[in-house]
């Protein structure tokens, strides 16, 4: 890519513009790193062509200060240990290793600024916690008030509750709920899974159940596969068990990711939307004084 002209971004409003693609760009990285450091490769496509585009923004001349959350250095090496952590083969580990070198020439001589985020601003919440770019797009300027009437979908509701600070057990506790009163009017073969799906829905996490959901989680996966394999029917309630077993999971890890509770929400919501029972009201409802508690105590 060559230069711009000398005044290609001599304007307020080409500022205006290069900060907001230099921030979406940004935004792509932040989420990538987050998600290396849990220990989950996934992203990485898109890290890379915001990545190669950074670089490319740069050489052409335009200037770039990095944030204290992607200062070249880490990006080069979340990269690596994404390789790392999906066992890249080595031509996609050569090509890759390549596109990381050739930033660094680009950008690794660039002062690096410490991080300075509006709290005002709903989008800081996401950065700071590395949720998704595209949560950080919908949410723009809106403020931390007003963003909890913003976004209209679980998936996004989910993932800025966690954002905010909100346990994903609570939220877990929500959905547990509402699929417990889903549940009893699914036909099934199996009646002991939707009893213990409502006993989880009424907060019952002891061992016992536990153990008990894990074993249903299994025999449930067991018939997912036997339905790819040989077209067998599967049971209507494996889904529900193989949910509400991820939910609990999620609910349990040390640091649990806020995208990765977002597209458990989106896959929930479906499949209640399914049975006319969206999970979008219950979850704006019911978490929203969760929500504003976590503003409070941030």
């Amino acid at each position: 890519m060559g230069s711009w002209g000398h005044d290609t971004f001599d304007s307020d409003d080409a500022d205006t513009v290069r900060a907001r693609v230099f921030e979406q760009l940004e935004m792509e990285l932040v989420f990538f790193l987050h998600r290396v450091g849990r220990g989950q490769a996934e992203g990485y496509q898109a890290a890379r062509a915001a990545m190669a585009l950074l670089g490319a923004l740069v050489r052409g001349g335009v200037t770039w200060q990095p944030e204290a959350d992607v200062g070249p250095a880490a990006i080069a090496r979340s990269f690596t240990r994404a390789l790392d952590l999906m066992a890249a083969d080595p031509v996609l580990r050569a090509a890759i290793l390549a596109d990381v070198e050739a930033f660094v020439r680009t950008t690794g001589g660039l002062p690096v600024s410490s991080l300075a985020l509006d709290p005002i601003r709903a989008a800081s919440l996401v950065r700071r916690a590395g949720g998704s770019a595209a949560l950080y797009r919908d949410l723009g300027s809106i403020d931390v008030t007003r963003a909890w009437d913003h976004v209209r979908t679980a998936a996004h509701l989910v993932e800025l509750a966690a954002c905010a600070g909100v346990p994903v057990g609570a939220i877990a506790a929500v959905v547990h709920d509402e699929v417990a009163a889903a549940v009893p009017a699914i036909a099934t073969e199996r009646p002991a899974w939707r009893r213990l799906l409502v006993t989880v829905g009424a907060g019952d996490r002891a061992p016992l159940t536990r153990a008990t959901l894990a074993t249903a989680y299994t025999a449930a996966l067991e018939q997912r596969r036997a339905t790819w394999r040989s077209g067998a029917v599967e049971d209507p309630l494996a889904e529900w068990v193989i949910i509400a077993t991820q939910w609990l999971v999620l609910a349990d890890a040390a640091d649990p990711s806020p995208h990765a509770a977002g597209e458990l929400a989106h896959r929930t919501d479906r499949a209640l939307t399914e049975l006319d029972r969206p999970l979008t009201p219950a979850l704006r409802t019911r978490l929203a004084a969760d929500y504003r508690r976590s503003l409070e105590a941030a």
